[in-house]
């Protein structure tokens, strides 16, 4: 699944991506982490979203992306939800040739590369947190989950 993020083209593996939602109203509590976008209710359970472009540095928490955030899609795949700026393609065409490039993130979250239509990073979701992301992630999901249950609201949307 081929996606813009801050100018550039990226893609993930469709069979990853259970589906694309769209933004609804995001619960961004006080002290979480810059790329931590915020959370939403999903069937009752507490999904956090992050923001792709900050974890990865193309673009400072805050700064407004060139489109309007509202219209900013959600990829949900099963261990992470990512707001990214736009889709482009549900698959990446046959043919696609394969090509060297530089992963200049510190996970080395980039599989390969791509040409499809032009440059493509297809980017590894195992590899996007690092360990102690990924635990601190689950501690701020469980804080979320309890406070919900404490005050009996629903955290946000529900979508279904």
């Amino acid at each position: 699944m081929i996606f813009g993020l801050a100018g550039r083209r990226m893609a993930l593996p469709a069979a990853l991506v259970r589906e694309a939602l769209p933004v609804p109203r995001l619960d961004r509590r006080p002290g979480t982490p810059p790329a931590l976008a915020g959370f939403f209710s999903l069937g009752g359970v507490t999904v956090p979203v992050l923001d792709l472009a900050v974890l990865l540095g193309l673009r400072d928490f805050g700064e407004a992306p060139e489109l309007d955030p509202l219209y900013r899609p959600i990829l949900r795949l099963d261990s992470l939800s990512l707001l990214v700026d736009r889709l482009e393609q549900v698959r990446v065409p046959e043919g696609a040739d394969a090509e060297a490039g530089e992963d200049p993130w510190q996970n080395r979250c980039v599989a390969r590369h791509l040409r499809a239509d032009g440059p493509v990073s297809l980017l590894d979701p195992d590899r996007l947190l690092l360990e102690e992301e990924r635990a601190r992630l689950d501690l701020l999901t469980a804080d979320a989950e309890r406070r919900t249950r404490l005050w009996g609201a629903d955290g946000g949307d529900v979508v279904d």
